[in-house]
């Protein structure tokens, strides 16, 4: 969905604000809320609905995301999502050969 953008409300399909869409990816989309101790919701692009006026409804319930995961774990996962995608970044390039490695 190209119209989906950083920044949309996300809505429940119980009609709940779920926060605000901080990035899609091909896991799907993130959804933040909280400015002091934020909770992230992901689902996939297939759970959205419609989105319309800079709004994203979703085919699921707030419970039908977190179902099974308390929101400590949620926050972990996306922490440790964060921390591999900085990893990523951090990766150095290629090490050029020096002389004690021509052996």
């Amino acid at each position: 969905m190209a119209d989906l953008m950083q920044g949309m409300t996300v809505y429940s399909a119980d009609g709940e604000n779920l926060g605000k869409l901080v990035r899609t990816d091909a896991h799907g989309l993130v959804i933040e809320k909280g400015f002091f101790f934020p909770t992230d919701y992901t689902c996939s692009r297939d759970d959205v609905a419609q989105v319309r006026d800079n709004e994203i409804r979703l085919r699921l319930t707030r419970a039908e995301l977190t179902k099974g995961l308390d929101q400590d774990q949620i926050r972990s996962a996306s922490e440790a999502q964060d921390a591999a995608e900085q990893r990523d970044e951090e990766l150095p390039g290629p090490v050029p050969a020096t002389k004690d490695d021509e052996g």
